[in-house]
């Protein structure tokens, strides 16, 4: 697994495999992202990389010996990396998928073609022959965590994820329009909760307020994070790992697709519940639309 938005995309998928307990090992790469499935009782035991393949390697070893029913490989595994690592792991059933054909084959190791522009969430159902994306299993399994920020219900109460990792490319919205944003809905005396993790310490200078219905949340640990998220009305977030979250939590979420280049590549990893859209413009016809959406769906 890489990172959060691709472990809730994965999900569904997770949540189709045998509820019985201690039955599911994880190998996870990004170490945060196992949060959205950490406290499920069907996990026996997780294998962390720290995002290091030098880590990765190591719990390979770990589990020369371990003999499995089934090996899963998520959409973002790399399938040559997928097809080396299923030559050294045990396993009755073995399955990938790729975009490319792959021409030879290996014993135990299924390799499923997918389509470039079939949803992440799609491509990890067909690891369990599930071709039609109905009646979806949305449930995360985060563990209880009561944050100290008391929820005013009176009030109308929005958050703000204006981050990303660079690394998974440029994501991020104007923050100079995301200002425009906030002051509007200070102006309409608003509850505003930023947040802000550790790929994103770098921009906090820039959301900097003096208003007391602005909070924010900084680098707080996911399960607090998703405590706040459940009690909001509306978040309105970059395409990213926290979008994702929101919108399996069943938050209306509004998305700002940034990253307009290679169109094709988004779309596949766009949240899918409860979720509106809203592509980035070179004036402010985004935020005007933004805005004019605020006003709609939450009667303000």
């Amino acid at each position: 697994m890489h990172g959060l938005g691709d472990m809730v995309m994965f999900a569904p998928t997770f949540n189709k495999l045998p509820d019985i307990n201690n039955s599911v090992d994880i190998i996870v790469f990004e170490n945060n992202s196992i949060k959205p499935l950490k406290a499920s009782k069907k996990i026996n035991k997780i294998y962390y990389c720290n995002s290091s393949y030098f880590r990765l390697i190591l719990n390979l070893f770990k589990l020369l010996f371990n003999n499995y029913h089934l090996l899963l490989f998520s959409n973002n595994s790399s399938p040559l990396k997928s097809l080396i690592i299923s030559i050294i792991l045990n396993a009755n059933k073995k399955i990938l998928l790729s975009e490319k054909k792959i021409f030879f084959k290996l014993k135990n190791v299924r390799i499923i073609r997918v389509s470039k522009f079939l949803h992440k969430i799609d491509r990890n159902l067909l690891l369990l022959d599930e071709k039609k994306r109905s009646r979806l299993d949305l449930n995360l399994y985060f563990e209880k965590n009561k944050s100290n920020i008391k929820i005013n219900k009176s009030k109308v109460n929005i958050g703000i994820h204006p981050g990303s990792n660079l690394k998974n490319g440029d994501k991020r919205w104007d923050a100079i329009k995301f200002k425009q944003i906030i002051n509007y809905l200070i102006a309409k005396n608003c509850k505003i909760f930023i947040f802000i993790g550790q790929y994103e310490k770098e921009i906090l200078d820039k959301f900097k307020f003096k208003s007391n219905n602005v909070k924010l949340i900084i680098n707080k640990d996911l399960n607090y994070v998703a405590e706040i998220l459940k009690k909001m009305n509306l978040l309105l977030s970059n395409e990213t790992g926290l979008a994702h979250v929101s919108s399996f939590l069943n938050v209306k979420t509004l998305v700002i697709i940034n990253k307009l280049y290679d169109f094709h590549k988004t779309k596949i990893s766009i949240p899918i519940n409860n979720t509106f859209f809203q592509k980035k413009t070179d004036d402010n016809s985004d935020v005007r639309k933004i805005i004019k959406f605020i006003e709609k769906n939450l009667n303000l």
